[in-house]
């Protein structure tokens, strides 16, 4: 080989390694290091109790050789406030997203996921990219009561009312499920079940039984009161009783309606946080029309409602006007309804408004 071939050979070797390895280059899988980066993206707090503010801090930091500026911070839902210590991080600095969890205004039992988002741009950037974060929680009631109402004698002829109720609680101790009371207004007795006696394997159910003369007993019997406490906070709730004093042919389910009244809301229309579905169970072979729904007992209280679909034997009831109340409120909501004979007659449920 001639010194011209030689040279020639060389420059085609050294042409090819430099084209392989700018292949290589090319090829060579490459993985995107997140510029703002947090360890734990969800935090899950578990079961808690409604009405409980939860917090949480997300350790975020900026993992680039950039400086970080954290534009917003957002979240999903109103019952989440996020803030932020520090907007501007330099390279390898940290910050922290205080989070705020009002479980206040949620119905329980409930499963709830809030997501947010981080909104933030490097210094050489003009667009935005986003962190997610979650924070989620199962929100059940301190205590839970369920009235067995299959009890309830509803035989014109029985002399005595009696009935269970069970009361569950998810998050007292042992000490504070022991001092559960339950307070009554006559006619009611009352009878705290003792263990032994209640055959329950359950450590957080305690039973109590009432019972009452069915003479005694008035067509809208005021509620019981349950009382509690629960971290040093002494707290009650109302438990409506409702008695059927004999087989109708039309009753209105269900028979207890129970509907929150969130503080501030006096005056205002709630018909996205309290629709509650009412439905005339028919006994007679008729077909039944609501004519009206009127909310009776509490005053300064007034109700809405709104056929639910097309059959007029269902409905919605709302809220339209909230009264000022300590706690709770009992009243009637009274139902008119027309049958397919022409007949007009009058139902009834009982109205519980409970403060949030």
């Amino acid at each position: 080989m001639d010194v011209k071939n030689f040279r020639l050979f060389v420059v085609g070797i050294t042409c090819a390694a430099l084209l392989g390895i700018g292949t290589l280059r090319l090829t060579s899988p490459w993985k995107k290091v997140a510029p703002l980066v947090c360890d734990a993206h969800t935090q899950d707090f578990g079961i808690v109790g409604s009405g409980e503010l939860l917090r949480h801090q997300f350790d975020v930091y900026n993992s680039t050789n950039k400086t970080i500026d954290i534009r917003s911070v957002r979240a999903d839902c109103g019952c989440v406030v996020p803030t932020i210590s520090k907007r501007r991080l330099t390279p390898g600095e940290r910050t922290w997203v205080n989070v705020t969890l009002n479980t206040g205004g949620l119905s329980a039992p409930v499963d709830i996921t809030r997501r947010m988002a981080v909104e933030f741009s490097s210094n050489d950037q003009e667009s935005t990219e986003i962190l997610p974060l979650t924070v989620q929680a199962t929100i059940v009631k301190d205590v839970d009561a369920i009235v067995d109402t299959n009890n309830w004698a509803i035989d014109p002829a029985a002399a005595t009312l009696t009935t269970t109720i069970r009361v569950v609680s998810q998050l007292l101790t042992e000490s504070e499920a022991a001092g559960i009371q339950m307070e009554s207004s006559a006619p009611w007795q009352v009878r705290r079940v003792p263990r032994k006696e209640s055959n329950s394997e359950e450590p957080n159910v305690t039973l109590f039984e009432i019972a009452a003369r069915r003479s005694d007993v008035p067509r809208y019997p005021q509620p019981l009161e349950l009382r509690y406490s629960r971290k040093g906070t002494f707290k009650s709730m109302l438990i409506p009783i409702d008695v059927v004093p004999e087989m109708s042919a039309v009753v209105l389910e269900p028979r207890v309606v129970a509907m929150k009244v969130v503080s501030g809301d006096s005056g205002k229309s709630l018909r996205n946080s309290t629709t509650r579905n009412l439905q005339l169970v028919v006994n007679d072979g008729l077909s039944h029309r609501i004519d009206s729904v009127e909310l009776q007992g509490i005053p300064g209280a007034k109700c809405r409602w709104a056929f639910a679909g097309e059959d007029r034997s269902r409905c919605e009831v709302w809220l339209e006007q909230v009264p000022v109340i300590e706690s709770s409120a009992v009243g009637q909501l009274v139902v008119v309804h027309t049958n397919s004979s022409g007949g007009r007659e009058t139902v009834h449920a009982n109205a519980v408004l409970l403060r949030n």
